[in-house]
Formats: C-alpha cells, structure tokens, sequence
C-alpha cells in the first residue's frame, strides 16, 4: 500500500482510497466497494464535480479529483 486517504466522516475509514502497486480501490458513502488495476485504466474522465475510473464513480474533494485524475492518466500512458 503506498497510501490511504480516509474519507469517512468519523475517520472510520469506511469510505476513501488507497493505491498499491497494481491497483487503486475506493469506497464511496453510499457505493459499493470498487478497485481498478492500473493495467486495465481505459477510461478517466471529469464529470461535474467527481470523476469517473472506467465508467465507475470516484469522487474525494475537488481538488483530489484532479490530483488523482493526472496521476491515473499518467499511469494508463505510461502501461501503453
């Protein structure tokens, strides 16, 4: 695990995202469980306020979206 980011409102750490060497996984209020391995990133889009991995809903705060939005993309070019 290279991070986690807690999310959750009590710090539970319910909710939030963290990235391994392979893969990202995230857990939204209200979503399901979701994970994406780096070599399977087709897809990283900006939505309103949130992004979309894959067509799977992500959504930390503005300012993490683009953080981790840049940093998906690079990853996905970088497996091409």
């Amino acid at each position: 695990i290279y991070f986690i980011c807690d999310l959750s409102v009590l710090g539970s750490c319910k909710d939030g995202f963290s990235m391994t060497n392979e893969c990202i996984y995230w857990k939204m209020p209200f979503e399901k469980a979701q994970r994406v391995y780096f070599k399977n990133l087709e897809e990283i889009k900006r939505q309103e306020d949130w992004i979309t991995i894959n067509g799977i809903f992500f959504n930390a705060n503005k300012s993490l979206n683009l953080k981790i939005m840049r940093l998906l993309k690079k990853l996905r070019d970088w497996k091409e």
